[in-house]
């Protein structure tokens, strides 16, 4: 079901991308406010849980298995990152496959949860300085940030 893009919308219109969605809220806010949505995860399981959720509601969405798929290029308005770079492996790497699925003037939004805690062992990134620098070598400039969020728009991309 969510080994490549499932493709439930048209083309036209804001496009979102909730990276790392879990369960789905993202696609649900945004879905209502009029974008065309899509969620991207490693879980296979928590996309089709999502898939119900918007089917539930009679809404639309593509669903992205980013173990089998790549994101497309040049393809979204607005991605969110809500509390998952803290949970990847390589968040660098996760920064450049954004980069390169976001439309230039496009706005990346995101969520850093990583204090050292020993009650979430989950959280295996704890330092995101190397993770702010590629956005900058990118071309993001940062347009927001708070206590809780941090959003970057990209006007001119790296080459």
């Amino acid at each position: 079901m969510c080994s490549r893009w499932i493709s439930l919308v048209s083309d036209s219109g804001p496009r979102y991308l909730d990276f790392g969605g879990g369960v789905g809220a993202g696609v649900l806010l945004f879905a209502r406010h009029g974008f065309h949505v899509s969620h991207a995860d490693i879980s296979s399981t928590l996309l089709r849980f999502s898939q119900w959720r918007m089917e539930r509601r009679g809404l639309a969405a593509e669903f992205i298995d980013l173990k089998d798929a790549p994101l497309p290029s040049d393809a979204f308005d607005v991605i969110t990152a809500m509390d998952v770079f803290e949970h990847l492996p390589d968040p660098v790497k996760a920064v450049d496959r954004l980069a390169i699925a976001l439309k230039r003037g496009g706005f990346l939004f995101g969520r850093f949860a990583a204090e050292p805690d020993e009650d979430r062992p989950q959280h295996i990134v704890f330092d995101f300085g190397t993770v702010l620098e590629r956005l900058a070598w990118w071309g993001f400039t940062q347009v927001w940030r708070d206590e809780w969020l941090w959003g970057h728009q990209v006007f001119q991309k790296a080459p």
